[in-house]
């Protein structure tokens, strides 16, 4: 199954727990900086953190429960001349999962990932860039943003 993922930063994590609680109900994951929904019958996860200065949309997604079925979305974004970042083994928001990065023409970070488990801390790869992205950063050091999407 394919959910849509949102990922917005907050300046004040009990306030958006409270508020998004009485939308999805309680959350799936709560950290002390970090919150993620995953509602039944309804295709998205949603999620909040304090991790970033500026609070808003931090960056959007596409969560599959496989690899074979981020390969169309892939193409798609691909044929579209959107450079891609992979990720293998990305530990990230409490999550490890094998991810691709692009940002699309309007500098909006996206990430596409399949498979997922667990781990205690927010992840290694959510260290500073010069993206917006939650935890992407390019290979070599270079973040989304250098790598940057080809313009339509």
């Amino acid at each position: 199954m394919i959910r849509f993922h949102v990922h917005v930063t907050t300046h004040d994590l009990p306030v958006s727990v409270a508020t998004y609680s009485g939308l999805f109900g309680p959350p799936a994951v709560e950290k002390a900086d970090y919150a993620k929904w995953e509602p039944a019958g309804f295709p998205v996860i949603f999620a909040v953190s304090t991790r970033k200065r500026a609070a808003g949309l931090d960056h959007l997604g596409i969560k599959a429960d496989s690899e074979d079925e981020l390969r169309a979305p892939r193409a798609a974004l691909q044929a579209a001349g959107l450079a891609q970042v992979e990720q293998r083994g990305a530990e990230c928001c409490y999550v490890r999962a094998d991810k691709v990065w692009v940002t699309d023409p309007n500098g909006i970070p996206w990430e596409l990932y399949a498979g997922a488990g667990s781990i205690e801390v927010f992840g290694d790869d959510a260290r500073p860039s010069t993206t917006d992205a939650c935890c992407a950063t390019g290979t070599a050091g270079r973040s989304l943003v250098s790598l940057g999407p080809k313009r339509l």
